[in-house]
């Protein structure tokens, strides 16, 4: 009855005469005077295993090393099994011993024990289950129930540290069910080894197990959301592609109380990573039109749209080209707003409430909709985008002088694209704002007609886009008078639509136009396709005897046009190998000479952008990038003087040509484009 040290032999409770003597105590009610004697000299001995303790925890402290708190725990039920022994007459007492043994170690340990009992389980969960003694021994000693939240918080640990990975940047296969599979198969192990014997003497297995499920699932969503909260602006980027993210992302936040946090994460996304100068405003919308798309599998109702969009839609507004490159991007096949299977539908209203109780998928709003949040009926992305403006008046006129510059730039090419866009806008602006484009086409088929009726089948020098100055977009005129037999085609066109159209008054922008030229050289024939100011050059290079000129002579034989304008023609030449630089003069080249060195830049005689006003210049100029960028795409190439002609459509603009130069260059320098022969055309990336 008396314990002993673990190195010290035991009588066994079925020993000769102790049964006898047992009996004898029995017979005489002495058990509970003989049950104080054994407690109290469990008492005095338990001193034994506090030393063993506080030896096993000065090496766990030490070293921080698990394989002391496992050394302890062994140590520690070798001392409970060998003091745990009775006669079989005593085992009604087992309880008391149990209680006694587990309150007095347990008393004893010190603070790091958690730490240390945390960490060896850890190590444990990959011998599961076939470490089952172990975590009845755990039960034993009263450790299970003592310390059941570290058990709790190690199965907590495991999850997360299973979804860190698993779960980041894995954005195109779905991540939440098989993280809750590999929970619950864990939950089940664990829990079963921990606490299976506690739950079935407490009878509470059941709504224990569902109480920690619960817990697990809501810690499975927490975690995921703080981890896709991190990559949302990655996961919004390359949307669609990361619909199962976002899919995640939705069943995760039915739980409203991970919207806040969300919501905050986002908004601090838009404002490093979007509302910045030097972000592409063609980007913001990209991005703008993929949140949108996200966020509306994420939160039909709409709430978190509601919080986070107004600062994009405000910054938008304020950036002067945003409607360019909406417009741009609604007349584009390659990146319409349009989902594959979605109809083409008219602009809707802007906050026109919309609560539809016959639906059965109706709910109610959310409870952290703010009061100034009313449900409105879904818009489509371009109805959305509209929307940022408080008029409809601006994309009309921005359509109106995307279409002028397309329909210009388009030769012998069918129009049925450009009427497929406008009949397209029709449907979602109507009939009326759109009148002024379709007389633009009708210019278009017009002016085909008129050729056809002047000219006849036979092919002809001169073909001629005429339209209706009230219907289509200011264009600033260039003082160019084409020489040569370039003035005798105009005359000679001029005079013949007169008869045709005697109640018409013709005037020529010849800077819109463009040339196909065949040069016949001593030595050679050179075809090329040209400016109306590079085929005027070159055309007072063929006069007799004038072989050679210099710049201001061409500008005034021209009429009078910029430097610039003259230069670039040159430069065109030159690059062609038809024009030789001679310092201050120019020389046709009959016969061809060697090339003696790369194509100069545009601007010889312009200084680099380099003072504040250049520089100032050039910023103003970016608001028309996305004009000059759409020219390049649709044209490949152009000189200076086609894309300074094109870009007086631009609504406001008034830029000269010696700032768009500078402008050109400063791109060129940011290795946006490229320059060569006298042509600027867009840097591949």
């Amino acid at each position: 009855m008396q314990p002993r040290p673990l190195n010290e032999p035991t009588v066994s409770p079925d020993a000769p005469g102790v049964q006898e003597a047992m009996s004898y105590l029995h017979d005489r009610d002495m058990f509970p005077e003989l049950l104080r004697f054994r407690n109290a000299g469990l008492l005095k001995c338990f001193a034994w295993v506090e030393e063993e303790v506080a030896m096993h925890m000065e090496q766990w402290e030490a070293k921080m090393a698990v394989q002391s708190i496992s050394r302890l725990i062994q140590r520690v039920y070798e001392w409970y099994i060998a003091w745990e022994h009775a006669p079989a007459f005593m085992k009604h007492a087992r309880g008391e011993y149990i209680a006694l043994f587990r309150a007095r170690w347990l008393a004893c340990l010190p603070p790091s024990f958690t730490l240390g009992l945390r960490l060896f389980l850890r190590t444990t969960l990959p011998t599961l289950p076939a470490n089952e003694r172990l975590f009845h021994i755990l039960e034993q000693l009263g450790i299970s129930e003592r310390f059941d939240k570290t058990f709790i918080d190690v199965m907590f640990d495991e999850v997360e540290q299973k979804i860190l990975d698993t779960c980041p940047g894995m954005w195109r296969e779905p991540r939440l069910d098989s993280i809750r599979k590999s929970a619950k198969d864990l939950e089940e192990r664990w829990l079963t080894m921990v606490y299976g014997h506690m739950f079935v003497r407490t009878q509470n297995s059941e709504n224990a197990m569902m109480m920690v499920t619960g817990r697990l699932d809501h810690f499975i969503s927490r975690n995921l959301v703080e981890l896709r909260t991190s990559e949302i602006f990655d996961i919004i980027v390359d949307f669609p592609d990361t619909l199962p993210a976002v899919q995640d992302l939705r069943l995760c936040m039915a739980r409203s109380l991970y919207r806040p946090d969300f919501i905050e994460g986002l908004r601090e996304v838009v404002n490093q990573r979007i509302l910045q100068p030097a972000a592409d405003t063609d980007d913001i919308i990209t991005f703008y039109v993929s949140l949108i798309r996200c966020l509306r599998i994420i939160d039909p109702q709409g709430v978190i749209l509601h919080k986070v969009a107004p600062p994009i839609r405000k910054y938008l507004r304020d950036r002067p080209d945003a409607v360019r490159c909406i417009v741009k991007r609604m007349t584009d096949e390659n990146e319409s707003f349009m989902q594959e299977g979605e109809q083409v539908v008219p602009i809707q209203q802007v906050h026109e409430p919309f609560d539809d109780y016959t639906d059965p998928h109706w709910l109610p709003e959310p409870l952290d909709a703010g009061a100034d949040f009313r449900t409105t009926r879904p818009m489509d992305i371009v109805s959305t985008l509209v929307s940022i403006y408080d008029t409809q008046d601006l994309f009309i006129k921005e359509l109106q002088h995307l279409l002028a510059g397309r329909l210009l730039a388009v030769r012998n090419s069918p129009l049925d694209e450009e009427i497929r866009n406008v009949e397209m806008l029709k449907m979602r602006f109507g009939e009326a704002p759109l009148q002024v484009c379709a007389v633009m086409l009708k210019d278009m088929t017009d002016s085909r007609r008129t050729n056809t009726h002047l000219h006849g089948e036979e092919p002809h020098p001169l073909y001629t886009t005429v339209i209706s100055r009230l219907f289509w977009p200011t264009i600033q005129p260039v003082p160019l008078k084409m020489p040569g037999q370039f003035k005798t085609l105009q005359d000679s066109f001029e005079a013949d639509f007169h008869k045709f159209k005697p109640d018409k008054n013709l005037k020529w922008v010849p800077q819109l136009g463009a040339v196909s030229l065949k040069l016949d050289l001593e030595d050679r024939t050179v075809e090329v396709e040209a400016t109306p100011i590079q085929a005027g050059v070159i055309e007072l290079f063929s006069e007799q005897n004038a072989d050679t000129w210099n710049v201001e002579l061409l500008m005034q034989k021209l009429g009078g046009i910029d430097r610039v304008l003259v230069q670039s023609a040159l430069d065109f030449w030159i690059g062609e190998g038809v024009v030789k630089d001679e310092g201050h003069t120019y020389k046709l080249l009959e016969r061809a000479e060697a090339m003696t060195g790369a194509p100069r830049p545009l601007m010889v005689e312009e200084a680099p952008p380099v003072d504040e006003k250049e520089k100032h210049q050039a910023e103003q100029m970016k608001i028309y990038w996305q004009f000059i960028q759409g020219m390049l795409t649709n044209l490949s190439s152009l000189p200076i003087d086609r894309i300074q002609a094109m870009l007086k459509f631009a609504p406001g603009y008034d830029r000269s040509v010696q700032e768009l130069a500078v402008f050109l260059e400063s791109a060129r320098r940011e290795g946006l484009v490229i320059f060569n022969n006298g042509a600027w055309k867009l840097a591949k990336k």
